[in-house]
């Protein structure tokens, strides 16, 4: 009667211990289940809050991509586009509002800044600026190196090999390239930002086992895609930064020409070649500078110096030129750098002033043979070819018809001798912005003025390989990152509870969309350079991508709440069945113990009443 009226089969634990365990087990997760299904509602709920909030934000950045397709036409003036970046400017605000009110239930959804790390740092995205100052010791090593690696994969290696190409005419030939960064430079490299090493096959002349180490001090601080200090660059005043990009295009003609021309005879000609390909002005002002201080480093003592007004510092330059032709020098000063790479740009104009087209004749001479053609014999060809009596600089005095004769020419002092020095003062200026790369203003008047920041572009190509003509080997352990739209911002995560038990749940990471995350509060299309687009459209992929896995998330969620609902419905069934009554089993058990009882009430009173009738008959 007791199970019947309460609906349990086990009222008390008397009926039966280990089921009621075992119920009220299965009763603690069904009722937890009930709990964790509003959970993932209440999750879901909050990301489709914020995804509304994105959704409105990526209707403002929509708007400012067509404000800046707009601005950078160029039928604008410049009121037209800074009456633009007006409306710009309020979208920008509108951004920042809803990223900083979207809240649920208090908590700020949006409103977190960029973070530039390592760690955050995705194939194909340029930061501005990386933050260390969490890591140390082997770690910040790692991180420092991990960027110098992306880095090569994203923009200096193929820029770098683009230029060779484009203006040299050379490429690798599929041999390897094996990339180092050094904490501690080798004994006799403490000097260079960078340096190519290789051997020579005697039997070609050319280059094999190449190597290219990078000094990891000179490319610090990190500040990409323009990064690191040249350490041969000390000009004071007139210290431009040695960039990395540059670093990296000079080097790249010394592993590109080891492996198309025979330059090992003439370390002058190969070390020019390569700045003259950037250009290095910086290297003549700092030598010319250091030359003219007189125990007076002021501004008014180096600008006349560096101006070549002082013929004899300028002698002293052109008389630099060496490495065994003309001169015993070691390769360990600036001056001999400088003077390779004036000689390289002299001999450049008086190819051109000549009728052809400057060193890259010498060049596409010497790659026709490298076993047998050296610079000697191509400057003889090329006298030949143009059919000169000798190349000279239009108006010089003095002329060449080879190697030596280049280098004495190349040494004559004065002003008119027609020589280096006079080239320095007359053919160069080392003053302006200009780097002097062979790619330059200063060196061809149709093209473009190259500062020391766009001499190497900085577009953004992240490839795994990133060479066409070589195959590079980087440094074991530094793997590509993982590509993907989203930008490095600071995370909130947000843990929803979708389960019974600790460890049960799943962990909600929230990007940032604020003006900073976005990496926009500097979005400006007033210049009309259509460069910021793609600044926006980094930050439409990366909304895109929050919006993504909000979707994806959501969906999960609601996967969640179907299966905590069914998981409960189960466990509710299997409850059932060990601690509800079964009414017709036990209405059955109660039905047979009442006719039981009626048939022994009948029995016993049928008894009575025979007692009786015998006692009637006896009396």
């Amino acid at each position: 009667m007791a199970r019947l009226s309460s609906g349990k089969r086990i009222n008390s634990a008397r009926d039966d211990a280990a089921g009621l365990a075992i119920a009220e087990r299965l009763s603690r997760t069904v009722r937890g289940l009930g709990v964790t299904a509003r959970n993932a509602m209440d999750g879901q709920s909050m990301l489709q809050t914020s995804d509304g909030a994105l959704a409105a934000i990526t209707e403002n950045l929509q708007r400012m991509r067509e404000l800046a397709v707009q601005a950078s036409n160029g039928t604008m003036s410049v009121g037209d586009r800074q009456a633009i970046q007006l409306e710009v400017e309020q979208l920008k605000s509108e951004i920042d509002r809803i990223a900083k009110e979207t809240r649920f239930n208090g908590v700020n959804l949006l409103d977190r800044d960029a973070v530039y790390t390592a760690a955050d740092y995705e194939a194909g995205t340029s930061f501005e600026r990386f933050d260390f100052s969490a890591l140390e010791g082997e770690a910040l090593v790692k991180a420092q190196k991990q960027v110098i690696v992306d880095q090569l994969r994203n923009r200096w290696l193929a820029e770098a090999e683009a230029l060779v190409q484009t203006y040299y005419g050379i490429t690798g030939d599929g041999a390897s390239i094996e990339i180092f960064i050094d904490e501690t430079p080798e004994v006799g490299t403490e000097g260079f930002a960078a340096y190519v090493s290789s051997t020579i096959n005697p039997a070609s002349g050319l280059g094999q086992d190449i190597e290219l180490h990078l000094n990891l001090d000179s490319f610090l601080p990190l500040n990409p895609p323009n990064t690191g200090v040249d350490p041969s660059v000390s000009i004071n005043q007139f210290n431009a930064l040695g960039l990395a990009d540059r670093t990296i295009s000079h080097e790249m003609v010394h592993a590109v020409a080891r492996r198309s021309i025979n330059t090992g005879t003439s370390r002058w000609f190969e070390e020019g070649i390569a700045d003259f390909l950037t250009g290095a002005d910086e290297r003549v002002a700092g030598y010319l500078f250091a030359a003219g201080q007189a125990g007076d480093s002021s501004i008014d003592v180096a600008l006349p110096n560096i101006a070549g007004n002082n013929v004899t510092n300028r002698n002293a330059l052109a008389d630099e030129i060496g490495d065994g032709t003309g001169g015993a020098d070691a390769w360990n000063t600036a001056g001999e750098y400088a003077s390779s790479y004036v000689a390289v740009r002299y001999l450049d104009q008086a190819i051109r002033d000549s009728g052809g087209n400057g060193v890259r004749d010498v060049i596409d001479i010497m790659k026709t043979n490298p076993g047998s053609v050296t610079l000697d014999s191509a400057i003889a060809q090329v006298v030949s070819d143009l059919g000169v009596t000798d190349l000279r600089v239009s108006g010089y005095a003095t002329g060449f018809t080879d190697e030596a004769s280049f280098i004495s020419a190349f040494r004559t002092d004065g002003d008119a001798g027609g020589g280096g020095s006079q080239f320095i003062r007359d053919g160069m200026n080392i003053m302006n912005d200009d780097t002097g790369s062979i790619a330059g203003l200063d060196v061809n008047p149709t093209a473009l003025s190259l500062d020391a920041q766009s001499v190497v572009s900085d577009e953004s190509n992240y490839q795994v390989q990133p060479l066409q003509h070589w195959e590079v080997i980087f440094p074991p352990g530094f793997e590509p990152p993982e590509a993907t739209p989203r930008l490095g911002t600071a995370l909130a995560s947000i843990s929803v509870q979708l389960g019974t038990e600790r460890g049960e749940s799943i962990d909600l990471e929230l990007g940032g969309a604020n003006l900073n995350a976005l990496r926009l509060e500097d979005f400006d299309v007033s210049t009309g350079d259509a460069s910021v687009l793609r600044q926006i459209d980094r930050a439409l992929d990366h909304v895109s991508f929050e919006r993504g896995l909000l979707g994806a998330t959501m969906n999960r969620l609601e996967m969640a709440f179907h299966a905590s609902s069914l998981f409960a419905g189960n466990l509710t069934e299997a409850r059932s069945r060990i601690a509800d009554a079964d009414y017709a089993s036990e209405l059955s058990n109660l039905t047979r113990q009442q006719v039981l009882q009626r048939a022994g009430v009948s029995m016993l009173a049928q008894a009575n009443a025979q007692s009786g009738l015998v006692l009637q008959l006896l009396t």
